[in-house]
């Protein structure tokens, strides 16, 4: 067992300067590290709002897009005249009608999926009908269908 005053002064400030510079080494370890992190989190919020912007763009470019398709359907049927519901029933399902809705749909990529979309809630709302009388799901009458 060493005896306490086998070290001398010298020896222990040795040590205390070196504890002393290893805990400045981590204190300046840790400083760096936050430095990065909040470098990191600007840099991040950043992008996200850059990319809110060019998404934001994208979707008014979609609405557009699909505002024009509507618009140039809803001349074709006033051009048709059809006044009633049977007569716009009727309008709507000759074939130069159908021609020319597959004609936008070739040029609208984004309607593709839309009617992709609107296929699987199709689908949806028939399994909710046909499952009416289990009880594990919620009644077609829940949904409004």
């Amino acid at each position: 067992m060493l005896h306490p005053g086998i070290w001398s002064r010298s020896t222990r400030q040795i040590a205390a300067i070196g504890a002393a510079l290893i805990a400045l080494v981590v204190l300046a370890a840790a400083v760096s590290a936050w430095n990065q992190r909040t470098t990191a989190i600007r840099d991040l919020r950043a992008d996200s709002t850059d990319l809110s912007f060019a998404l934001a763009e994208d979707a008014s470019r979609l609405i557009q897009s699909v505002d024009l398709v509507l618009n140039e359907m809803l001349e074709e049927v006033h051009s048709k005249h059809a006044a009633s519901s049977a007569g716009l029933f009727a309008a709507l399902s000759d074939a130069q009608t159908k021609q020319f809705l597959t004609d936008r749909l070739k040029h609208l990529p984004q309607a593709q999926s839309v009617n992709s979309s609107a296929s699987m809630a199709s689908s949806s709302i028939r399994q909710a009908r046909r499952c009416r009388r289990c009880s594990m799901y919620p009644s077609a009458t829940t949904f409004g269908i």
